[in-house]
């Protein structure tokens, strides 16, 4: 499954809010410095979606706030 990603860095605390079945708003409390918030959110996806961190990769968008990422389904618990 492709994952589209508004990622918003710097925030109080790492959150989400589902925009539509594909899309996901993350607040995330790392910068967006030297691949720091990127990082932070492929371990936040990993912990909430139940994916290994391995699984999760990183399709485009490493330096926007809009990512893309590709996400294991048969491994996906919501």
């Amino acid at each position: 499954m492709i994952l589209h990603i508004e990622a918003k860095p710097n925030a109080r605390k790492n959150e989400y809010c589902i925009i539509n079945e594909n899309t996901l708003k993350l607040r995330i409390k790392a910068p967006p410095v030297e691949g720091k918030a990127n990082e932070a959110i492929i371990e936040y996806l990993s912990e909430i979606l139940k994916v290994p961190k391995s699984k999760i990769v990183m399709l485009k968008g490493a330096t926007s706030k809009y990512k893309s990422f590709d996400i294991p389904v048969e491994k996906l618990e919501l």
